[in-house]
């Protein structure tokens, strides 16, 4: 693999994850199965898939930038879904 496809690869990774976590803020005070709570599942996939093709992404790493969209989601709604860890990214530690 090279450098160049490794970097596009990590920063993928990164992006699925950001995305998602103020997605999953937002999920976590949703209904379960609520059409709400499936946008906040949901919508971050075309803003993913078309990073993926702008930085020439095989789509055998799918699975993987959806193991890190998850992770995003999941990391938010167990914190409690108080937005703290979206905070720290956005805000940092003062």
């Amino acid at each position: 693999m090279t450098r160049r496809i490794l970097l596009a690869v990590l920063a993928t990774l990164v992006v699925a994850f950001i995305i998602n976590l103020p997605l999953g803020f937002w999920r976590s005070g949703q209904r379960k199965y609520s059409w709400r709570c499936f946008l906040a599942i949901h919508l971050s996939i075309p803003v993913v898939v078309a990073v993926r093709v702008a930085l020439g992404i095989s789509l055998w790493y799918a699975p993987l930038v959806a193991v890190a969209a998850i992770g995003g989601q999941l990391w938010e709604a167990q914190a409690g879904g108080n937005g703290a860890s979206f905070w720290l990214l956005t805000e940092g530690i003062k």
